[in-house]
């Protein structure tokens, strides 16, 4: 099983994506020949960025080079490839808590429990069923498009089948019984055939992965009660300062949305959630942001669905969303999206009239 050039894994804030994601996707496409190199350099993300444990890669950035890397990249069961590339230091403190838990069954519960700590939150969204004598579980995915929503549930299969690997090399030998995609066959089938140990099913009702009830009750090897209390405490503390981190952002951004004609400085939202502004300055610090790009990520969203869905012109967009400069505006929507306006509004007219 490969493994990814670093552990970078759990996210400070619910809209962040760990690092590891773009790693593994760059790691697949380099051995099949695609540079996506330009790609993230239209970004701002160079070699010292992607190799900087620091580094916090937002679900906007993510979402947006990837769309750019499947219109570029055409490998079949591109997602099941890079789900294989995680490493077990692919899930942090999650994956070692997984990992010393006394059984399989005590593992999912830990892992699903924590979840959004490795972007669960941001990205596609597991959920666990019990049927029976089976188990499963569904992947469901956020975007729009097809193309990304096939990758995402293409790499969690993937990711689970890395981590039956690790599991076997750790006492547990888990045997999925079927696979089930709601899109449909690919003429490429036999590339799934060669990745996918177990039959696959498309144009199903679910994205759902299964194995049997029995396997819940194997024992790891390495299960240790003192390391999985620590592991589970620290995925609590993790899990508490994103929630207490998701809550106070959210709380800004309705603010700002709420009042879009209202130039709101830090010390008016400090003010109503009676808060200093030092405080509330400090308190965005430590969770990775600022005031001001709060506002920038809210003005850039509000662009985005003005150039998505009306026909106004993108130096009337640039006033709305509180631009006096438009050549300001264009350099921010660029750093924010890759591509100007005007391309972003071209390319996304293209995908409905192609």
């Amino acid at each position: 099983m490969a493994e990814s050039q670093r552990a970078i894994a759990i996210v400070e804030r619910p809209d962040q994506v760990p690092l590891s994601y773009l790693v593994n996707t760059q790691s697949v496409l380099d051995e099949h020949g695609y540079d996506i190199s330009k790609i993230l350099l239209s970004r701002n993300i160079t070699e010292q960025v992607m190799a900087d444990p620091n580094f916090k890669l937002s679900v906007e950035e993510y979402y947006s080079i990837l769309e750019q890397v499947l219109k570029t990249a055409a490998i079949p069961a591109l997602g099941i490839k890079v789900g294989k590339k995680f490493s077990l230091g692919d899930y942090g403190v999650l994956g070692y808590a997984f990992i010393s838990s006394k059984s399989f069954d005590q593992a999912l519960q830990l892992f699903f429990r924590y979840q959004a700590i490795i972007g669960g939150e941001a990205m596609s969204k597991e959920v666990l069923h019990y049927d029976g004598s089976e188990v499963f579980i569904t992947v469901s995915c956020s975007s729009i498009c097809t193309e990304t929503q096939r990758f995402e549930v293409e790499e969690s299969f993937g990711q689970w089948l890395a981590m039956s690997d690790i599991m076997k090399m750790n006492g547990i030998s888990l045997q999925f019984s079927r696979i089930e995609f709601t899109f449909p066959k690919p003429d490429n089938f036999s590339n799934y055939q060669q990745e996918i140990p177990c039959p696959v099913y498309f144009e199903q009702s679910k994205n759902a992965i299964y194995f049997n009830k029995s396997d819940l009750e194997q024992r790891f090897s390495m299960a240790d009660q003192v390391t999985s209390q620590l592991c589970s405490q620290q995925c609590e503390v993790i899990l508490n300062n994103l929630k207490s981190c998701d809550a106070l952002i959210t709380s800004i951004r309705r603010m700002i949305i709420n009042q879009p004609n209202e130039n709101l400085s830090l010390e008016d939202v400090a003010r109503f959630l009676n808060l200093s502004p030092r405080t509330l300055r400090r308190r965005l610090k430590d969770n990775s942001t600022s005031f001001g790009d709060i506002k920038s990520e809210i003005r850039m969203e509000v662009a985005r669905e003005y150039l998505l869905n009306t026909k106004i012109s993108t130096q009337e967009i640039a006033h709305l969303v509180g631009y006096s400069d438009v050549a300001n505006f264009y350099r921010a929507f660029k750093k924010y999206q890759g591509v100007t306006p005007g391309d972003f509004r071209l390319n996304e007219s293209a995908k409905y009239t192609s």
